[in-house]
């Protein structure tokens, strides 16, 4: 059985500011080891460093001067006594301790692919509001040693329409679902009411103001014959804006706020709304594009959904379950999403259409057979035979 590090510089207990990126890393080493792979997941917890391996936890620290030398330093010292075919890299950034981690792992036998989640991701990562931001320093090292990945990576996976990043080849993936974690909804029926869920860590780009906006307008008409209702389910620094929004409009007894929820109280809310809400806000980041994990899970429960951008799953914007806005600034039509909402009211298999689709299209075991017969092929054209 080949074996596989996947590596990410992520705290897996800090459930509540990366629920969704820490989902995600749950499913992939899910998946790696469904393909028959032995995985070996390396991650923070806190200060300290482990291995996961199966149900064992193996503690690697070797304490240094910050977190992150701490984190590459533990890894070189459990590489030179480990053997693995490859490593999967969640990309953080570039400076010269990340490229001599990539350097010496190459050197140790292990073939490197890496994920870049968000490209371009420069931009979003500095605040416009601070005089002074570290990741204004950050970003210009990344800048710099960047150009250092090609030396050692051979594949670059991306959710962007990219041939090319750093000078690395890369393949186009979509964000993957773990369907078995993932109940399908049992719709609950209401007349006179609709019900929106938007499920997300909550940051500007959601654009979730829009949908605020957009419930002004519509209860601002004396002929309000629906009543609409929206549930946020998350955190983030966007919230505490859209709750002052919701008191300065007094729409407190349409908008309520969650916070986060897991296994039955998130599967009642599933349950109990009508339609969920992609991404609303991209043209803040000055992006049109994306592959949103939210919109799997969406799909996976068979809620019906809207979004404001460019989805890489939905290619040609042709799906009945799926309603497509334009990524502006402007309020969201109460009266459209009552038209949507309508018109899929009455199809008993809407849940069970959008649970099949997402079984078909978006696994991650699915997306990483591509990764892995795209090294394959890389392989095959270098040296005439498989891995």
């Amino acid at each position: 059985m080949k074996s596989i590090l996947y590596i990410a510089f992520v705290d897996m207990r800090n459930v509540q500011g990366n629920p969704g990126v820490i989902k995600k890393i749950k499913f992939q080493t899910k998946a790696l080891k469904n393909l028959g792979y032995n995985v070996f997941h390396c991650a923070l917890e806190g200060e300290k460093v482990f291995i996961y391996n199966n149900e064992q936890k193996e503690d690697i620290t070797i304490k240094m001067f910050s977190t992150r030398q701490t984190i590459v330093r533990s890894i070189l010292k459990w590489i030179e006594k480990n053997k693995v075919s490859f490593c999967y890299i969640r990309y953080a950034y570039s400076d010269p301790l990340y490229i001599y981690m990539l350097a010496k792992l190459k050197k140790s036998g292990a073939r490197l692919v890496v994920e870049v989640p968000t490209y371009p991701y420069r931009q979003e990562k500095i605040s416009k509001k601070k005089l002074f931001d570290i990741n204004k320093i950050k970003v210009a090292i990344d800048v710099i040693f960047s150009h250092f990945l090609k030396r050692y990576v051979e594949l670059l996976t991306t959710f962007m329409p990219f041939d090319k990043i750093f000078g690395v080849n890369t393949i186009q993936i979509e964000n993957g679902i773990d369907l078995d974690s993932v109940n399908i909804r049992t719709p609950v029926q209401r007349e006179n009411e609709l019900h929106l869920l938007g499920l997300a860590t909550m940051y500007d780009w959601q654009g979730f103001d829009r949908v605020i906006e957009g419930m002004l307008k519509y209860y601002s008409k004396k002929d309000a014959k629906v009543r609409i209702y929206f549930h946020l389910v998350g955190e983030g620094n966007a919230l505490s804006k859209w709750e002052s929004l919701v008191e300065e409009y007094r729409l407190n007894e349409y908008v309520t706020f969650h916070g986060t929820l897991h296994g039955e109280e998130l599967d009642k809310v599933f349950n109990y709304c009508d339609i969920g809400l992609g991404a609303l806000g991209y043209y803040v980041l000055g992006r049109n594009s994306g592959s949103s994990l939210k919109i799997r899970e969406y799909c996976a429960r068979g809620l019906p959904f809207i979004y404001a951008y460019e989805e890489t799953l939905l290619v040609d914007n042709n799906y009945f379950f799926a309603n497509k806005l334009p990524n502006t600034a402007e309020p969201i039509d109460m009266e459209k999403l009552l038209k949507f909402h309508e018109s899929l009211r009455t199809d008993k298999n809407v849940a069970i259409v959008m649970r099949n689709f997402a079984a078909e299209h978006f696994t991650w075991e699915k997306q990483f057979s591509r990764v892995l017969g795209e090294l394959n092929e890389v392989v095959i054209d270098l040296i005439g035979e498989a891995v």
